[in-house]
């Protein structure tokens, strides 16, 4: 029988995020990386995944800015290097400056209390 992890794959990435890391899984049977986290492997293994960092570097995949009253803000799905996506923002980027496939770096900031991914465009 398989036995629960004491700390769920949610909590250990969010407890991650807190620490200023980008924690992803990579399955050993398919040889991908898999995010977001989850307790099954998509090869069907329990408990199969392996925790890795993320250096945090990647392009943008697509974005789409979203202008609201006087206001505006991003939304961005990168591809990291390690071969997973993310949905995340950039925030302080210009209107109409963000392109697809521009290299950006993982950072982090705070929301409403918690740590989150945000992204930064590298010249």
């Amino acid at each position: 029988m398989y036995q629960a992890p004491a700390v769920s794959a949610r909590r250990y990435f969010l407890d991650g995020l807190a620490q200023g890391e980008l924690r992803y899984q990579f399955d050993p049977v398919s040889g991908k990386a898999v995010f977001f986290p989850r307790e099954v492997a998509p090869s069907g293994r329990l408990g199969g995944l392996e925790w890795r960092v993320s250096k945090g570097r990647g392009v943008i995949y697509s974005f789409t800015e979203v202008f609201r009253r006087d206001e505006m803000y991003n939304v961005v799905l990168v591809d990291l290097d390690e071969g997973f996506r993310v949905m995340s923002t950039i925030p302080g980027a210009q209107p109409r400056s963000l392109r697809i496939g521009q290299a950006v770096q993982a950072g982090f900031d705070v929301c409403a209390g918690e740590q989150r991914l945000v992204f930064e465009v590298l010249s």
